[in-house]
C-alpha cells in the first residue's frame, strides 16, 4: 500500500523522485526523470530516464466549495513503439496513468501517490519522438439518483387499488435527524394505501430511531403524537409508517384524531411529520441517530457514483460533527448536487479529490498552536526564504450576518433566525424568570480577554441565585425548572465560540412567562431570539470604518434547509465570521522539499523577523513541486484576536 503522507524525518537530506506509471497496452510503462531502479516485495522496478521536469500544483482557495481536478502535463519518451502499438489498436488516450513521489532508497510501497487519472489529449509521432499528454482526474461527475429508484409509492411496492393518483410514483422520503425538532414540521409523509381502514402513511423510506412522532396538517396545526412501525413493501424494503388501521384505530387514538383527517385520507390533503418525541430519523453506524454533519456528510457522499476516500472523510468527520444536520430528503436529486447547495455553505470544508478519491478539507478556523504540524522559521531554517509580498484580499467580507433556519414544510417559511454582528447589536439568548421579580439573563457576550469560554453550571431546586466567579471564570444558576439544564446551556450558548455573561436583574418585565416556570431551560432557549456578538465581527466594523467612531456593516444573508438547531445555527455563523470578518492575508515561501509532507489545510507556524510574525498561525492553501530541491508554499495567515489582543482598530 502507497503512503498516505510523507514524513519530514525520512526527507531530511534525502533527494525525492517523481515516478510515471502509464498503465496502456497491457503493460506497465515506467518513467522518471532519470534512470532508477525503485525496490519492491516483488522484485526490482526499473524506470526509464525519459521524464522532463515536472511542475505540480495542489492549491485550494480557502472555503472554495470544491478545488478544480488535478491536471498535469506530460512530455517523455517512452521506452515502447507508441505508433505500432497505437497501429494495432492500442488507444493512448484510453490509458491510465499515476504519478507519485518516492525518497532516495525507499521502496515502491512507500510510495506517496500524488495523482490518479486518465491520459488525456496525447499527441505522438516517430517512435523516437517525444509523446505529449496530460493526465487528468476525473471530475466531480456523479451519476446518482437519490432516494433510489425503486423506494417510492406505486404498483410494485403496494396494492395499487390503495394508491391515489396523487401519491403514485412519489419518493420515500429519507429522514436525517430530527427535521422540525419541537417548534414546527420538518416533512411530509406519503400515503401508500388509502383504502378503508387500510390508512398507512410512509414518515421515512427507512427504519428510524424515533417510535412515536407528531403529525399535523392544516385543518390541526396542534398535531397529534402517534406511534410509527417498521413494514416491508411488496419489494421487501424496510420502511416506516403510521398505520392507521393496526396502531391506531383498533386502539382507538385515530378516533381522537377527528374528523379533520378524513378529509387528508380522501381528498388528497397534505399530512405533515415532526420529529420531536425523541429519537428521530436514520440510524448511523453505531446504531444511534446519524445527527453529527460530518458523519452525516459521509453518508451523502456515499450515495453518489464519486469514488470516496473513505479513509480521509473518516478522519476529518469527528471535526464536523459538532454541527447537527436535520433535514428531509423527498424528491429525486443528483446527490453530488444536493450536498454542494445544501450541506457545503454551512460548513467550514472544501471538497478536493485525491489518488483514492474525494475527501472533505476541513479548514479548522479554530486552530491553536497545539493544533500546528510545523514551525517554519525563516532565522533557523537557511532554505525557506519569502517568495511574495503578504496580500491583502477584502473582496468578501461579512461582519454582520444572518442565517434564517427552522424551515416549516408546512407553511413553507423559515421560523428561526440566527444573526452575529457587534456586541452592541446582540439580544439576550433567552431570559429565566425567578421567583418574585429577579430574573437573570444568559447571553454569548464579551467578558474580560476575548477568547476563552466561561464555564457555566446549573443547579435544579431553590430560588433564581446567580453566582458569577470572575476569577475562576464561572457562573452558576440555580433555579426552579424541570429537564436537564447543564446540558442545554453548554450546548446553546458555550457552542457559540463566545463569552457568556450572566446579568441578575431586578424589577424588569421577563419574556419567560409564569406559565413557562416549569418548563426546561432547551425549550426556552429554542424559542428565543438567537442573536450575539462577535469580536470578529466587532474589530471588523471598527476597522473598516471611514472614520473614528463609525462602524462599516458588510452585511451577510442567507437560509438553511439543513439546520433547525439553535447552536448549530450561531456556530455556521461563528465559523463565517472567523473566516469572512477580516481581510484574508496571503504570502508565498519556498522551501527545501524536507517540508514536501506538507498537505492542503495543514496548520503551521510561521516565524519572519522582517514580517513581525512570530509563531502566527497559518494555514497551507498550496503546494507546489517541480522535482527540484525547492518546493513553494502558500500560506494563509490566521488572524488571532485573543491571542494577538489586538482589541483596537
Amino acid at each position: 500500500m502507497p503512503s498516505s503522507r510523507l514524513d519530514r524525518a525520512a526527507l531530511l537530506g534525502r533527494e525525492v523522485h517523481w515516478l510515471l506509471e502509464l498503465s496502456w497496452a497491457g503493460q506497465a510503462i515506467r518513467l522518471s526523470t532519470e534512470d532508477l531502479v525503485v525496490p519492491s516485495d516483488d522484485g526490482d522496478l526499473a524506470y526509464a530516464g525519459g521524464l522532463d521536469e515536472l511542475r505540480l500544483a495542489e492549491a485550494l482557495d480557502f472555503l472554495s466549495q470544491s478545488a478544480d481536478p488535478a491536471s498535469l502535463a506530460v512530455e517523455a519518451v517512452l521506452p515502447v513503439d507508441v505508433p505500432s502499438l497505437v497501429a494495432q489498436g492500442h488507444d493512448l488516450a484510453a490509458a491510465t496513468a499515476e504519478l507519485s513521489r518516492v525518497a532516495g532508497g525507499d521502496s515502491y510501497e512507500s510510495r506517496l501517490v500524488v495523482l490518479h487519472g486518465r491520459v488525456a489529449d496525447p499527441e505522438w509521432g516517430a517512435r523516437d519522438e517525444p509523446v505529449a499528454f496530460s493526465i487528468e482526474e476525473p471530475p466531480f461527475e456523479d451519476r446518482s439518483s437519490f432516494p433510489p429508484s425503486r423506494a417510492q409509492v406505486d404498483n410494485a411496492t403496494w396494492d395499487g387499488g390503495g394508491i391515489s393518483d396523487a401519491d403514485r410514483g412519489r419518493p420515500y422520503p429519507w429522514v436525517i435527524g430530527q427535521p422540525g425538532l419541537d417548534y414546527c414540521t420538518g416533512s411530509q409523509g406519503t400515503w401508500c394505501d388509502k383504502r378503508t381502514y387500510w390508512h398507512r402513511l410512509v414518515v421515512a423510506g427507512h427504519p428510524i430511531t424515533a417510535t412515536q412522532v407528531t403529525i399535523n396538517q392544516d385543518n390541526d396545526v396542534g398535531g397529534e403524537v402517534v406511534n410509527v412501525r417498521r413494514q416491508a413493501d411488496a419489494l421487501g424494503q424496510v420502511v416506516t409508517v403510521v398505520d392507521f388501521h393496526e396502531d391506531l384505530y383498533d386502539s382507538g387514538q385515530a378516533n381522537d384524531l377527528g374528523a379533520d383527517y378524513q378529509p387528508a385520507v380522501a381528498d388528497d390533503v397534505a399530512v405533515f411529520v415532526q420529529f420531536d418525541q425523541g429519537g428521530g430519523g436514520l440510524a448511523g453506524p453505531s446504531g444511534d441517530l446519524m445527527r453529527g454533519a460530518g458523519e452525516v456528510l459521509l453518508w451523502a457522499l456515499e450515495q453518489t457514483t464519486l469514488r470516496i476516500d473513505r479513509g480521509r472523510a473518516m478522519a476529518a468527520a469527528p471535526l464536523l460533527d459538532q454541527f447537527k444536520l436535520d433535514f428531509v430528503i423527498d424528491e429525486r436529486v443528483r446527490m453530488w448536487d444536493w450536498i454542494a447547495a445544501n450541506l457545503l455553505p454551512v460548513l467550514p470544508v472544501s471538497m478536493v479529490t485525491g489518488p483514492l478519491g474525494v475527501y472533505p478539507l476541513v479548514w479548522r478556523y479554530w486552530a491553536t498552536a497545539s493544533d500546528a504540524v510545523a514551525h517554519l522559521d525563516t532565522a533557523t531554517d537557511a532554505h525557506l526564504e519569502r517568495a511574495s509580498r503578504v496580500r491583502a484580499d477584502s473582496s468578501d467580507i461579512r461582519n454582520r450576518l444572518e442565517l434564517r433556519y427552522g424551515l416549516s414544510i408546512r407553511t413553507g417559511e423559515f421560523q428561526r433566525v440566527a444573526r452575529l454582528s457587534h456586541h452592541e447589536d446582540e439580544k439576550a439568548a433567552v431570559d429565566l424568570r425567578g421567583f418574585g421579580a429577579a430574573r437573570v439573563r444568559l447571553t454569548a457576550t464579551r467578558a474580560g480577554s476575548w477568547g476563552a469560554g466561561i464555564a457555566v453550571t446549573t443547579t435544579a431546586g431553590g430560588s433564581l441565585v446567580v453566582t458569577e466567579n470572575t476569577a475562576a471564570r464561572t457562573i452558576q444558576v440555580q433555579f426552579v425548572a424541570g429537564g436537564s439544564t447543564t446540558e442545554a446551556i453548554v450546548t446553546a450558548i458555550n457552542a457559540a465560540a463566545t463569552m457568556v455573561t450572566a446579568l441578575h436583574m431586578q424589577g424588569f418585565n421577563t419574556t419567560w412567562s409564569a406559565d413557562e416556570a416549569g418548563q426546561d431551560l432547551a425549550t426556552a432557549l429554542r424559542r428565543s431570539d438567537g442573536a450575539a456578538g462577535s469580536p470578529y465581527c466587532d474589530v471588523s466594523q471598527r476597522r473598516l470604518a471611514r472614520a473614528p467612531g463609525d462602524r462599516a456593516y458588510f452585511d451577510w444573508s442567507g437560509d438553511s434547509l439543513v439546520v433547525y438547531d439553535r447552536s448549530t445555527a450561531q456556530l455556521v455563523l461563528s465559523w463565517m465570521a472567523r473566516a469572512h470578518a477580516l481581510p484574508r492575508r496571503r504570502v508565498q515561501y519556498q522551501a527545501s522539499t524536507e517540508w514536501l509532507w506538507l498537505e492542503r489545510g495543514d496548520v503551521v507556524k510561521i516565524t519572519d523577523a522582517e514580517l513581525h510574525l512570530d509563531a502566527q498561525l497559518a494555514l497551507v492553501e498550496e503546494v507546489q513541486a517541480d522535482g527540484s530541491d525547492t518546493i513553494g508554499l502558500g500560506l494563509l495567515l490566521l488572524e488571532q484576536l485573543d491571542r494577538d489582543n489586538l482589541e483596537v482598530p
